[in-house]
């Protein structure tokens, strides 16, 4: 699916109806086909979000902690390519060789650690609407860096047979050079 696609059509989506068209969930990955460092940068200059942490999670990775400014969501920024249950050894080889960064999407859900003890919820705004308003500000930084990207996610849980028997045409895949 085409990224601008997407975006006009998870606007218009009732919050109900976000998980099963377009998988919006807690931890939604964002694959990347830039730098790790060069995220960082540009979302710290962008006002959006707020870099709270950097350390080394539990797979020894160095992590980044993003606030997303509005509230109820933050996001880690790491090197690599989330493993996500769901990708079958051909596709992870696929994303491994395209993408070297992933954006993970959180709802901070309330914790009150120090990581996130900033974060704040947006009124009248569920969980999954902050978490897809969140994944439209990263789409408009992506289209206008021109950096190639993956929602892996994207395909909707309503879709996921076709997902599994090798439909990718849900799958929003953004490739700067063809647009």
């Amino acid at each position: 699916m085409e990224l601008n696609d997407y975006l006009r059509e998870l606007k218009n989506c009732p919050d109900d109806r976000l998980t099963g068209e377009f998988g919006i969930s807690d931890n939604w990955p964002i694959l990347l086909g830039t730098g790790v460092d060069r995220v960082v940068k540009d979302l710290e200059i962008s006002g959006k979000f707020r870099l709270i942490y950097s350390g080394i999670d539990m797979s020894s990775c160095l992590t980044r902690g993003f606030n997303y400014v509005p509230g109820t969501v933050y996001m880690t920024v790491k090197q690599g390519v989330t493993k996500a249950s769901h990708f079958d050894k051909k596709r992870l080889e696929n994303f491994e060789n395209r993408y070297s960064t992933t954006l993970t999407i959180q709802d901070w859900q309330g914790y009150e650690s120090s990581l996130v003890s900033e974060g704040k919820r947006m009124e009248g705004v569920g969980r999954k609407k902050a978490i897809a308003l969140a994944i439209e500000d990263i789409a408009g930084y992506i289209i206008e860096q021109r950096i190639p990207a993956c929602f892996p996610w994207s395909y909707g849980h309503a879709h996921k047979d076709s997902y599994f028997q090798g439909d990718m045409s849900r799958v929003v895949v953004y490739r700067p050079e063809e647009v």
